[in-house]
């Protein structure tokens, strides 16, 4: 699972920092009643499952925007391809009409 979090942050050039000490760690749950390794195991394997969903679900949305981008790009493209040879197509007819207007 570590791999998986490596390898979608160097996907998108993320630099992971240090979000606390191994002491602030230890600090968090020395309140609380004593629990076994496997309790304190079992809870950040669910946090890391909650967070790999929404990885995996910002993953998406930015394939998918992504996607919606280049479609928009590409469309803008032929677009402007239109607009360019109808332009064209005008200035013949015009030019044609002229030259039938001075006959």
């Amino acid at each position: 699972m570590f791999r998986y979090f490596v390898e979608q942050a160097k996907k998108f050039d993320l630099k992971p920092h240090m979000c606390g000490s191994i002491e602030d760690f230890v600090q968090q749950y020395a309140g609380m009643p004593a629990r076994g390794g496997l309790s304190v195991l079992n809870q950040l394997e669910s946090e890391i499952h909650d967070r790999e969903i929404h990885l995996q679900e910002l993953n998406r949305y930015s394939e998918r925007l992504t996607q919606e981008y280049n479609e928009k790009v590409e469309f803008q493209v032929k677009a402007a391809a239109a607009v360019i040879y109808m332009c064209s197509e005008w200035i013949c007819v015009e030019t044609r009409r002229e030259g039938r207007a001075h006959l």
